[in-house]
């Protein structure tokens, strides 16, 4: 009997470990949960945002910790914190998920994926260079104006065949045949497109649309044919195409570097998978944003004409190439609001850190009577911190009435505004090692093509019920209902 007491007192414990799983002082304290070992999984999955904002408001709007899946998920939004999370990338970093992603979704071989996470530094270095180097990055953005404002023709005199003189798309394929478009070009350049047996960037499309969430944890090949064979469609075309580029003279100085460098440390697979990373990485979130900032252009009363002003007193004129070296983004400051705002209501990326090793670090935070004291929070090894962008872009200290577009607040005072700094209060890019390099190309195509659509159409949404995608993730903006957009030559 004693023996029966002594294992039915022993499985209680055991649940009640897995419920409650201990904590060493100094961590971030933990949001009760009521699920054995899944913890708030359900939740997390379901509405990351909504969850990840009622965690912490839990623990008073400080730094606290939930069980997901049976890992303890350490979540932070304070710039400080932050600050010393990102100085500790020895023991806090993301490679064992980078490789996942490496094999998963862009289809390394194991070896390859491995191989590229040794080498991330030189990887990363390679892209700095391009992205962040006027030097550099100017002779492609240029290329991308020039692509820009010749796809705009093209489709201005098809509008112009049209027998009724306006065309009919949807928004999400818009976006990607114009602005994605430019933007592959410009890197890749034309082979990316006529040496390819298949158009990459629509087969791109529908495997993030269909697939995307799925393919990251491993869901097998038998179970979605149709979404690998995408992911095989589109690694086949950049096969093709390092293939014709390794024979002729084409696209970009960095992708000359990057097929180059790829060509000294990856198998045949292995490189095409690196240049669909590059693919993947210019589109996946710069076409979204764009597209959702494009429908608060249409549905905000009065901000379509606004724009519209902005360009004509920057000199611009309907149906004559934009000369954006010279107008965007410094000269167009309310298109640039306008990004800006949709970055911060939209954008749902997380900087994540896995911890190697048990970590801490030191911060200061405002005590009850106003002073700094230091704070130090300890990491337990195998835990994931998460510093969700979400946090800090609704946190009505910082962005008052933050569920309400209102570009104006990342407008300066001297043009109406409430002069909102993004580089302190938005987190939309990452933070740290992985602080994400084509941020500062990503602001100048979307300004530029949310100019060339203002500038030369008249444009409207078609649906009955105008709604807005809440996320800009790719795959929740594809398939939240697609918006129909009309458009026209521009008549005044």
């Amino acid at each position: 009997m004693a023996a029966v007491t002594g294992a039915v007192m022993g499985l209680v414990a055991f649940l009640a470990w897995l419920t409650n799983p201990t904590y060493e002082p100094n961590e971030p304290p933990p949001v009760s949960h009521k699920i054995p070992v899944l913890g708030h999984v359900i939740a997390y999955a379901r509405n990351r945002r909504g969850f990840l904002k009622w965690a912490y408001s839990q623990n008073h709007q400080e730094p606290c910790s939930v069980l997901v899946a049976g890992r303890k998920y350490y979540i932070f939004n304070e710039p400080q914190d932050v600050a010393a999370i990102h100085r500790k990338s020895k023991t806090l970093r993301l490679d064992a998920f980078l490789v996942r992603v490496c094999i998963n979704l862009f289809g390394f071989p194991q070896e390859d994926a491995d191989h590229r996470r040794g080498i991330s530094d030189e990887v990363h270095n390679l892209n700095n260079k391009y992205l962040l180097r006027p030097q550099h990055y100017e002779p492609v953005d240029a290329k991308f104006y020039k692509e820009l404002n010749m796809i705009v023709r093209d489709t201005a005199a098809e509008v112009d065949r049209s027998p009724t003189g306006r065309l009919t798309r949807d928004g999400l394929v818009l976006t990607t045949d114009l602005m994605a478009k430019a933007a592959t070009l410009a890197f890749f350049g034309p082979k990316i497109f006529t040496a390819t047996s298949a158009d990459p960037l629509v087969d791109f499309r529908e495997f993030i649309a269909t697939g995307f969430g799925r393919v990251i944890v491993g869901v097998p090949r038998f179970a979605m044919k149709k979404v690998y064979e995408l992911q095989d469609r589109c690694l086949t075309s950049i096969s093709e195409y390092i293939t014709a580029s390794d024979s002729q003279d084409d696209g970009s100085a960095m992708m000359k570097e990057r097929i180059e460098f790829s060509g000294n440390h990856f198998s045949d697979k292995g490189r095409a998978a690196n240049e669909f990373s590059f693919l993947f990485a210019l589109n996946v979130n710069a076409v979204p944003v764009a597209y959702i900032s494009l429908l608060h252009v249409l549905t905000e009363p009065g901000l379509f004409a606004e724009l519209r002003d902005e360009l004509s007193t920057a000199g611009c004129k309907p149906s004559e190439p934009i000369d954006f070296t010279t107008t965007t983004p410094a000269h167009l400051p309310r298109f640039r609001a306008v990004y800006y705002e949709t970055l911060r209501m939209h954008v749902e990326t997380s900087s994540i850190r896995e911890v190697l090793e048990p970590t801490s670090i030191t911060s200061k935070h405002t005590s009850s009577t106003g002073e700094k004291e230091a704070v130090e929070y300890n990491f337990s090894k195998g835990s994931i911190i998460d510093i969700p962008a979400t946090l800090l872009h609704f946190d009505e200290k910082l962005h008052a009435a933050p569920y309400e577009f209102h570009p104006k607040r990342f407008l300066d005072t001297s043009l109406g505004g409430e002069g909102t700094n993004p580089a302190t209060t938005l987190r939309p890019f990452g933070g740290g090692v992985s602080y994400c390099p084509g941020r500062m190309f990503a602001e100048k195509e979307i300004v530029a093509y949310l100019a060339s659509m203002v500038l030369n159409f008249d444009l409207r949404i078609t649906n009955g019920e105008k709604e807005i995608p809440i996320s800009s993730e790719f795959q929740a903006a594809a398939n939240s209902p697609r918006q129909i957009i009309e458009f026209s030559r521009r008549k005044a």
